[in-house]
């Protein structure tokens, strides 16, 4: 039986739609470059997406498909490395809250 594919979404939550704003246009702006660096890992898929009915919540999520767990924790480095020490990132996300979950795919439709 092949691994299974390793999934991770992140919720993250700003206090205002222009904060929220902002961090979508970054990573709108920078996606070419490390979707590409990603794929080379084993990322499958990328995808950021609005929360729209929560009221007052400005709230994205964001998910990854990945190949395998070695596919996962290449990017997990990666990922470190390239938003974790970037100070014109972290300046972006100052407000935001990031909680991030870790999961297996068990049943694709």
């Amino acid at each position: 039986m092949p691994e299974p594919k390793f999934t991770s979404f992140t919720t993250a939550d700003f206090m205002n739609d222009v904060d929220m704003d902002l961090f979508i246009d970054a990573v709108e702006k920078t996606a070419p470059l490390w979707v590409k660096e990603m794929k080379s890992r084993g990322l499958l898929k990328f995808s950021l997406n609005r929360v729209w009915n929560q009221g007052e919540v400005f709230r994205v999520v964001m998910t990854y498909e990945y190949k395998d767990r070695q596919s996962f924790e290449a990017n997990r480095a990666y990922l470190d490395d390239t938003f974790g020490k970037n100070p014109d990132f972290q300046k972006i996300v100052q407000t935001a809250k990031f909680t991030t979950s870790r999961c297996l795919v068990v049943m694709e439709v």
